[in-house]
């Protein structure tokens, strides 16, 4: 007999059947505080959607992060997608335009995607969900990104340091007044607010980054940062901001380098958006184009009509850090 289904929005206490069902789906193992950390505990909240089987069974999941982001200097939310899956005994009726899948997708979107809620989701699905997305959800994937890698030199540079680099525990203010000097440089960018920073780098369970900052002597202003994640022998820059001043740029990179040898680091590498302004440092300070990845395919999806699908294509602002939340 064809099960029906009854769908509506997470409550606590559903986050068991939605790890039994992860389980079922995905081969990467996830404990329930790394759920929370990216559900409950991220600072602008989440938006999931479930179906459930008239026998008690969970059979779709479709689910978003909230991030803000600055939009024509409007405070916006969009939401980036996770956990996109429909179970195995339920798959069958997950087929085609109608199927539970799509029902649970378009259920998502008549609840939370408005000028007033979630103008816009962005992922990074791999090429099959990507296929499926474009059929069955309008995805669409940007045009152009950027894949670069940094190789180390051989032998240690000298030089002379004309700032401070330093290790925060955690982001303090000094980022959020970073943020808001150089949001300007955007047209439409996932906020790098202390807040977001925090959650994202320091409070993930499990996960350890490595974190620097830069400022100019004698001043407690923060200039720059990065965030690496430490896999040896190549690590992988996961976000930054450098400083505007290249000769700056590069003396904080320099010293980054100095200790990213010592830990055992051979190579770097990195992706972002096309908009990227730092682009034409990160070349400067010996960054290479090299050809994509072909594991993930960047993807939107607006809700918005004055928010042009072309026009996000050109200008939405993210880096590596925005595609994996494990």
């Amino acid at each position: 007999m064809k099960p029906t289904f009854i769908f509506r929005p997470y409550q606590p206490g559903d986050e068991q059947a939605i790890q039994a069902g992860f389980s079922e789906v995905f081969p990467s193992y996830r404990s329930l505080e790394t759920w929370h950390w990216i559900y409950t505990q991220n600072p602008n909240g989440a938006r999931i959607m479930l179906a459930w089987a008239d026998n008690g069974d969970l059979a779709a999941h479709y689910a978003c992060t909230v991030q803000t982001a600055t939009w024509a200097d409007q405070q916006v939310e969009v939401g980036l997608i996770c956990d996109v899956f429909s179970t195995p005994a339920y798959r069958a009726f997950s087929k085609g335009r109608r199927g539970v899948f799509v029902q649970t997708i378009e259920t998502f979107v008549k609840k939370w995607a408005d000028i007033n809620q979630l103008i816009m989701l962005y992922g990074f699905p791999s090429e099959r969900p990507f296929r499926l997305g474009k059929l069955l959800m309008g995805y669409r994937s940007f045009s152009r990104w950027h894949y670069y890698r940094y190789t180390l030199p051989i032998e240690s540079q000298q030089h002379t340091p004309i700032g401070i680099l330093n290790a925060p525990k955690r982001f303090d203010s000094a980022f959020d007044r970073l943020w808001m000097r150089r949001v300007k440089r955007y047209s439409f960018a996932i906020n790098r607010t202390a807040k977001f920073l925090n959650w994202r780098f320091v409070d993930i369970p499990h996960r350890h980054y490595w974190i620097w900052a830069f400022s100019t002597f004698l001043s407690t202003e923060v200039l720059g940062y990065v965030v690496i994640a430490p896999n040896k022998p190549q690590a992988q820059l996961v976000d930054f901001c450098l400083p505007e001043d290249i000769q700056l740029a590069q003396s904080f990179w320099q010293q980054v380098v100095g200790i990213l040898r010592w830990r055992g680091i051979r190579t770097i590498e990195t992706w972002f958006a096309a908009v990227c302004p730092d682009e034409q440092c990160l070349q400067t300070l010996g960054f290479k184009s090299c050809p994509r990845s072909g594991t993930i395919i960047p993807t939107f999806r607006s809700f918005y009509q004055e928010l042009d699908s072309k026009w996000v294509d050109a200008n939405f602002y993210y880096t590596m850090a925005d595609s994996d939340l494990y």
